[in-house]
């Protein structure tokens, strides 16, 4: 959702005497739209204070809604600041993001606020987890360009690719292109694994070069308006063998068959089950070890997750990745991920790229 919007919406789950202080940048963002390494955003059932530093503070009353926000600049004493903010308001309890404050942080806050009491029971990341989870249009949007910068720079980048080149001037490539294309910058590190190295789901980009008979596998993703892109494609350098084909065939219908699934008010883990046992019945059980997707939106791995065990029922507007792969430790690996938003009736891809196997010469 917008910025006024989920702010609108956080107020409404405040009763008096209550504020959200959040630390985290991912929440600062999505709630002002302003990205900074620094700040607190404070947030009660009526007003609404941005702190942030010398650095950031132009930037941040010409970015952040007035309505919603005021933006002041820190002074030295940053805690006294707060508590005489918080005082004035009338504030008696403070939660605060348990998933992300620091032991130390939340004793300095304790000793700060000592007439308040605060809130680390998790609430408030479960408020922010359940907001984040379902998409406005306009992150939708975002989301979409930021797929369609990602798309380009692998179109670019895949006529490049040749025998001899490294795992690292692949990514470098990947990268280049993505920046060139408009990218803002990269939702995580990029990985290009090639050989044995692709059975490492996360493995990362070294001098390992492409050749012959190798499987390159390529997770990257462009961030643009502050939300991330995530793809997988798996290519083939020169003729591969009879088994590599079929691993990457299996994983290619597997995938086919869990987007099929994908539609509001099924589990996620039931859409989960569709990959995986695919996958199973084919002779790879315990090859494919990691969740089939994840959210993903200001950051890259939110919720809800394709996983077993998540009982989570799928809505329109969540945006999620789906991402079978198979691993044969020492040997090879491939994966094949897009990024989906789900719809009234099924899911919209946002991802065009062919996945019929490519064979780079």
């Amino acid at each position: 959702m917008s910025g006024r919007r989920c702010v609108a919406q956080l107020r409404a789950t405040l009763g008096p005497g209550e504020a959200a202080l959040f630390l985290s940048p991912a929440n600062r963002f999505y709630l002002t739209g302003m990205a900074s390494s620094a700040g607190w955003c404070v947030v009660a059932s009526d007003k609404g204070v941005f702190f942030t530093d010398f650095r950031y503070i132009e930037e941040a009353r010409r970015v952040i809604p007035h309505d919603d926000f005021l933006v002041v600049e820190y002074k030295r004493n940053r805690n006294a600041q707060l508590l005489e903010l918080l005082t004035g308001w009338g504030i008696k309890q403070v939660l605060l993001e348990a998933d992300f404050v620091t032991v130390r942080e939340a004793t300095r806050f304790g000793e700060a606020l000592e007439r308040m009491t605060l809130d680390l029971s998790g609430t408030l990341d479960t408020r922010m987890r359940d907001m984040r989870s379902v998409k406005s249009e306009e992150e939708i949007e975002k989301t979409a360009r930021a797929v369609e910068i990602t798309e380009q720079a692998f179109a670019e980048t895949l006529p490049l690719l040749r025998r001899g080149m490294r795992e690292r001037e692949v990514a470098a490539e990947l990268e280049y292109h993505m920046k060139k294309a408009g990218a803002d910058g990269f939702a995580f590190e990029t990985i290009a694994v090639t050989g044995a190295n692709s059975s490492k789901p996360h493995g990362q980009p070294g001098d390992t070069a492409l050749a012959a008979g190798d499987l390159l596998t390529m997770d990257f993703g462009a961030l643009y308006g502050g939300y991330c892109a995530d793809m997988t494609r798996t290519v083939a350098i020169s003729e591969i063998g009879e088994e590599q084909r079929k691993v990457y065939e299996t994983v290619r219908q597997a995938q086919e068959l869990a987007l099929a699934a994908i539609r509001p008010g099924i589990r996620c883990d039931a859409v989960d089950a569709v990959a995986r046992d695919f996958i199973d019945a084919a002779g790879y059980r315990g090859c494919f070890g990691h969740a089939l997707g994840h959210g993903v939106g200001v950051e890259i791995h939110e919720e809800p997750r394709f996983a077993p065990g998540c009982e989570i029922l799928l809505q329109p507007g969540v945006i999620i990745s789906v991402e079978p792969g198979i691993y044969l430790p020492g040997r090879f690996g491939v994966r094949i991920e897009d990024l989906v938003v789900v719809t009234a009736d099924g899911c919209r891809n946002f991802n065009r790229s062919g996945k019929t196997l490519t064979v780079v010469d």
